[in-house]
C-alpha cells in the first residue's frame, strides 16, 4: 500500500516538475524574445527616421542652391544604402526567437549578427564619419562659418550621436546575449 502511495506521489512531482520546466522554458524565451523585438523596433524607428531625414534632405538639396551638390548626394545615397543594409542584417536578429529553427540555426544567427554589426560600425566610423566631416567643413568654408564652430558641429551632429547609438546599441545586444546564454543553457540541461 505505502509502495502505491509513493508511486503516485512520485509521479505527481515528476509532472509538477515537468510543468515547471515548460513554465521556467516560456518565461526564458519570452524574455529573449522581448529583448529582441525591443532591439528591432528601435531599429525600426531610426530607420523610419533615417529615411524621412533622406527625403527631407533630397528635397532640400534641389530646392535651393546647395554648393557640392554631388557630394551631398553620393552621402546620402550612402546612408540609404546603409539603412537597406541594416534592414537585412536586422533579419539575422529576427531568427534568433524563430521557434521552427534549432538552437545552433538561432546561435549562428546571433553570431551573424553581432558580425554584421561590426562591419556597420566599421563602415560608418571610417566612411561615413569622414566623408560628412569633410563636407561638413568644405561647406562651412564655402559659407564662411568659422573652422571652430565646424569642429564642434561635426562633434555634436556627428560623432556625439554615433557614440551614444554605439553604446546603446552595445548594452541592448549584451542584454540579448545574456538571455540567449541563459535559454541555451536551459534548453541544454
Amino acid at each position: 500500500m505505502e509502495l502505491e502511495e509513493l508511486k503516485v506521489k512520485w509521479n505527481i512531482l515528476s509532472e509538477e516538475l515537468s510543468n515547471q520546466k515548460i513554465v521556467n522554458q516560456n518565461l526564458l524565451e519570452k524574455m529573449l524574445k522581448d529583448k529582441v523585438k525591443i532591439k528591432v523596433s528601435d531599429f525600426n524607428y531610426g530607420i523610419g527616421l533615417l529615411y524621412v531625414l533622406l527625403v527631407v534632405s533630397f528635397f532640400l538639396i534641389f530646392k535651393f542652391n546647395i554648393p557640392f551638390k554631388t557630394y551631398m548626394i553620393v552621402i546620402l545615397a550612402l546612408i540609404a544604402v546603409y539603412g537597406i543594409y541594416g534592414i537585412f542584417v536586422t533579419n539575422n536578429l529576427k531568427k534568433v526567437i524563430t521557434p521552427t529553427l534549432s538552437l545552433c540555426e538561432r546561435e549562428k544567427n546571433l553570431v551573424q549578427y553581432k558580425k554584421h554589426v561590426k562591419i556597420s560600425y566599421i563602415f560608418t566610423l571610417f566612411i561615413f564619419i569622414p566623408m560628412a566631416a569633410i563636407f561638413k567643413v568644405i561647406f562651412d568654408i564655402e559659407r564662411g562659418t568659422s573652422w571652430w564652430f565646424s569642429v564642434i558641429s561635426i562633434f555634436l551632429i556627428i560623432i556625439l550621436p554615433f557614440c551614444i547609438s554605439y553604446r546603446y546599441g552595445k548594452k541592448e545586444m549584451k542584454k540579448i546575449e545574456e538571455s540567449f546564454k541563459e535559454y541555451k543553457e536551459f534548453m541544454n540541461e
